[in-house]
């Protein structure tokens, strides 16, 4: 049974092509996943209708707008079509219970639709890696996690409404978060050799997949 995961697109600095980190792509592909592109100015539901799940990757950094603060020196804003994109999947997979999987942006992008505020500009995270504290019971509780890549310097401030904490660095930031069918990270797993992630998220984007069509055919 192969899976459709769609991936809302980016847009580049000229804002004349759509892309993907190949990556990703590529670590998709080698799980027997179908990578489905997300458009702006499309309808939504069209797009995501035949899709099993949703995977926001990494991006340009969450406006500040969106909770309520004025832009860091730092600070460069995603395109708002790509903002709004993202923003309008996450409420669709809210809404349809659609399993989402949230990569770097993802997470930031998540925590603040779900009214949490972020830290603009952050020191020591950008290129470079670090060790987890997982949460005992989270997604991530047994797997082989002995540190992760960090590309960031937008952060968590804190914790979005209904969500858990999965995991912090060893100095307190925010790595990942989880909620019902709604995970995210602030890591790149497609960036690093053997990481479970992204292969814990399409076995469970499979398990619903296969026990909603068991409890259809009971109907």
């Amino acid at each position: 049974m192969r899976l459709k995961i769609a991936l809302p697109v980016r847009l580049n600095e000229a804002e004349s092509r759509y892309q993907i980190s190949a990556p990703l792509i590529h670590a998709l592909l080698a799980l027997h996943v179908t990578p489905v592109l997300i458009y702006p100015q499309a309808d939504i539901k069209d797009q995501l209708s035949g899709c099993d799940g949703v995977l926001i990757s990494g991006g340009d950094d969450v406006d500040p707008l969106l909770f309520n603060d004025k832009p860091h020196p730092n600070t460069v804003i995603e395109k708002a079509s790509i903002e709004q994109l993202d923003i309008d999947c996450i409420h669709y997979c809210e809404k349809h219970h659609l399993p989402l999987f949230g990569l770097c942006r993802g997470i930031q992008i998540l925590a603040v639709v779900y009214h949490a505020a972020l830290y603009q500009d952050i020191d020591q995270h950008m290129k470079t890696s670090h060790p987890l504290i997982i949460a005992p019971h989270s997604f991530l509780s047994g797997m082989p996690l002995p540190s992760v890549n960090s590309y960031h310097h937008q952060a968590l401030a804190q914790c979005p409404e209904g969500f858990m904490i999965s995991a912090i660095a060893d100095d307190g930031t925010i790595e990942a978060i989880e909620k019902a069918d709604m995970f995210a990270v602030q890591w790149h797993p497609e960036l690093m050799r053997d990481d479970p992630l992204l292969r814990f998220f399409t076995d469970y984007v499979l398990a619903k997949k296969i026990n909603k069509n068991q409890n259809r055919e009971q109907c």
